[in-house]
Order: structure tokens, then sequence, then C-alpha cells
């Protein structure tokens, strides 16, 4: 192998998902090329610190209370012609960052798994200040209009239906690689079910619930914890109330008539996988792939208009995943499927075939093999 290939993965701090591909793409990268160099920047992070969490805030803020406003958002940047000029004006302001960074490591391929800095690196490119491959990893079922550029030159997918929604926007087919969403390679370990829950000190004969995406004020995750207490089987319950401190203390307080599991920020999220036999959380791209890639089916609680309710009408139709509106929807859901293992079983088998665990692997090589054309 030839050495010296440089390969920077450019992200964003809105939703942890792109960090995530974006890490899963570096570790892979990383695990079988040690002459390898990589650089991952967070685009907004590094260019106005401040400035960036306070979006984030908002974002968040709006997420968890007006979920509508964001579905607004959404609609709005994927049809209005004005919302192209904002979206010119946010690459035109991240390229001056992006551009500084780019030019202390000298990259000779770069992906992005965020549409924000696709757009600053496209915008490089049409000044003539870059002149790398650049791969787009979209982290959703669905694409927005956002990561839509000439600029691109590969796209990788989770889906067929992904790169029909490229076609349709007038990318090339030869542009587009139908590879998955990038997930760590932990996710791709067949994980006996009663070892892990011996591993978390679980009961090996009780069903398992997972919930977790509540982290950031997403799901109402006292209401569903104290919603499970309707339930009419004897459940666990694997509650991940990441790095929101405050809710991990509610949570270890709220009397429960099943076995409440609380966790904070874990790095194991592959071994709850292993040991739930459902997973209740919001319909993001990396959860939803990661879910696939451990066979276990889904319960996606209030998809939140835009991206969310695309990923989880695709997740229902593909027969993986039930969708539920409201708290009242939930049990009755959780009991249907953990009572019909006939159900239960079909949608965990039809998940291991939709998912694509080597995502991450593949656009890696994509990137190594591009870095050629920039030498």
């Amino acid at each position: 192998m030839k050495t010296g290939r440089r390969i920077v993965i450019l992200t964003a701090s809105f939703g942890a998902g792109h960090f995530k591909a974006a890490q899963a793409v570096e570790q892979a990268l990383k695990q079988d090329n040690t002459a390898v160099q990589t650089r991952m920047i967070d685009s907004f992070t590094t260019t106005a610190p401040r400035l960036t969490r306070a979006v984030i805030g908002l974002y968040l803020n709006i997420l968890a209370n007006v979920p509508s406003l964001y579905g607004m958002f959404y609609k709005w940047g994927n049809h209005a012609k004005t919302a192209l000029l904002g979206r010119s004006l946010m690459s035109v302001s991240l390229a001056v960052s992006t551009d500084n960074q780019l030019a202390e490591f000298s990259p000779q391929s770069i992906i992005c798994t965020h549409a924000s800095p696709t757009g600053a690196i496209c915008q490089l490119k049409r000044q003539g200040k870059l002149a790398v491959p650049v791969i787009a990893a979209i982290t959703d079922f669905v694409v927005h209009r956002f990561w839509i550029y000439d600029e691109v030159d590969l796209y990788t997918v989770m889906h067929e239906e992904t790169a029909r929604g490229l076609l349709a926007a007038g990318v090339a087919r030869d542009k587009i690689q139908v590879v998955g969403i990038p997930i760590a390679a932990k996710f791709n370990v067949s994980l006996p079910k009663a070892e892990m829950r011996r591993k978390l000190g679980l009961a090996v004969d009780i069903p398992a619930v997972l919930v977790m995406g509540g982290g950031t004020g997403a799901l109402p995750m006292d209401s569903i914890v104290a919603e499970f207490n309707r339930c009419k089987i004897p459940l666990q319950l694997l509650v991940v109330a990441g790095r929101n401190e405050p809710l991990r203390r509610r949570l270890k307080e709220i009397s429960s008539l099943n076995a409440l599991h609380v966790f904070g920020f874990v790095d194991n999220i592959h071994e709850l996988m292993g040991a739930a036999d459902l997973l209740v959380t919001k319909p993001g791209g990396l959860s939803a792939a990661e879910a696939l890639a451990m066979g276990l089916p889904m319960i996606l609680f209030r998809p939140i208009p835009g991206q969310e309710e695309g990923n989880a009408q695709f997740l229902a139709e593909a027969g993986v995943a039930c969708c539920v509106r409201g708290l009242g929807e939930l049990v009755p859901t959780a009991e249907n499927l953990l009572q019909n293992p006939v159900q239960w079983d079909m949608m965990r088998c039809k998940a291991r075939k939709l998912a694509k665990p080597h995502a991450a692997q593949a656009v890696a090589s994509f990137a190594l093999s591009l870095c050629e054309k920039s030498r």
C-alpha cells in the first residue's frame, strides 16, 4: 500500500448521528491502514464555538417543544427557492475557516457526514481553492436538497430508495453507491442475548425493552417509563439518559413495576441492543442503522416532521419498525410484538436483511481509492 494518504472527515455537531458516522469512518480508515493520516473536523464548533452552542441549544429546544416548527423549516429548505440563498450564505461562511484548516493538512480526499460542511467544501471547489475528491455520506434514509451539489464526486446512501431521491434531484447514477449508513464495527458482532443479559446483570428469561434517544430532551422519558407500568406482561426496561444527568436522576427515582435499569452516557450501546427484544427510540438514521445491524425490531415514537418522518415511513414500510404517535399506543404496540413471536421474528429477520453493517469500511475504501485521483 502506498504511504502518506491524507483524508479529512468533515462533520457537524447537530445531532450525535453525524459525529458518530464520522467516527465510524475514521475507525475504518485506521483499522488496517496505519500509513493513512486522518483529521476529523467539526465545522461549526471550530468556526464559531459560542454561536454553535447557542444554535444547537435553540435547535434542541425546537425539537423538544415545537417539532412542527422544525418540520416547517425542513420542508421550506427542501422546496423554497429562497432557501438556496440561505444555504449559499452558510456555505460561504463555513468555507473560510474550513479552507484554513484544510491548508494545514493538505488532504487527498474528503468525506462529509453533514450537509453544511459539504456545502462549504463545494464552495471551495467552485472558487478553485480545492481540487480533491469529495464523498458525501448521507446519514438518513431520505435525502434533503441541502446535500445536493454538482461538485460532490461520490454519494454513499443507505438504500436504493435513497438513491432514487438523488437521481430525482439530477445526480448522475455513477456518482451514487448504495453501501449503507456508516456505523461502528462493534455493531457487526453477533451477540448471544443470554450472554449479554448476564453480562449486564439482567434477567435472562424476561423480555427487555431498550428506551433511548431522550438525552437531548427529544423523548418524554419519564412518561414513557411510567407508561410501561400499564404493561400486562413482566418486563425489564433499559433506559439510556445519555449525558442528561438531571434526567438520569429523575428516572432513578421513578417508581416502576418493571425491573428498571437506568444508564447515563455509555459506550456499549451494541451490548444493550444485543440484550434487548425491542428498541423504543426516535427514528434517527444512525440509531436505526445500528438497530438493523443488531437485528433489533423498533418502535419509533413521535417522529419529528422532516427527515425523522421520512426515516420512520421507510422503516415501517420495510417491516422492521412500528410507529406510534402517542403514549397510549406505546404499551399495546410493545405487548403485541412481545406476545407474537412469529411477527417479532419476522421483523428481526427483515432488519438483518436490510442492514448494511460494513458501510463505514465501504466509505473508507472509496476515500482511499479517490486519493489516487489527487496525486
